[in-house]
């Protein structure tokens, strides 16, 4: 958990306004977390503003932000085979509106192998949390393989 330059700053006022505010917060959990973003295999984001949910991705090192579109397909996100399912549960706009706890639960069962949307990559799973707000925070699950 943690923030960069956002932090007490008014957003429009910040030199780092199309962050999400993981600059600091993603490499922090990537380094204790020894795996890196081609390592995770499932996201559950919270999506308060889709804008938002691109800019952690960029942020958590998944594509350049110039690089979005090309990223952002229906064939990358979803489950079970594409690149990198996103918010495979439905998220906050399908499922239910918990305030990002419902992603941390679908990030167990995906970890478990239990989701109803299972990902054929479910060994790590990366939850993001807190977009554009400070303090930004995020998790990582792994299966007992990856430890």
């Amino acid at each position: 958990m943690g923030s960069g330059h956002r932090a007490a700053a008014t957003a429009h006022n910040s030199s780092r306004y199309a962050s999400a505010s993981f600059d600091t917060v993603a490499p922090d959990l990537y380094r204790m977390a020894r795996v890196g973003p081609s390592d995770i295999g499932v996201v559950q984001s919270y999506e308060n503003f889709t804008g938002g949910v691109v800019m952690a991705l960029a942020d958590h090192g998944f594509f350049k932000p110039d690089e979005a579109n090309d990223f952002l397909t229906v064939e990358n996100l979803i489950a079970p085979s594409g690149r990198l399912p996103l918010n495979t549960s439905g998220g906050n706009l399908a499922e239910c509106y918990m305030h990002g706890f419902e992603l941390v639960l679908e990030a167990v069962r995906q970890v478990r192998g239990t989701s109803m949307s299972q990902v054929r990559r479910n060994d790590v799973a990366l939850v993001i949390g807190g977009l554009m707000v400070t303090p930004a925070s995020n998790l990582i699950l792994g299966s007992e393989a990856t430890l």
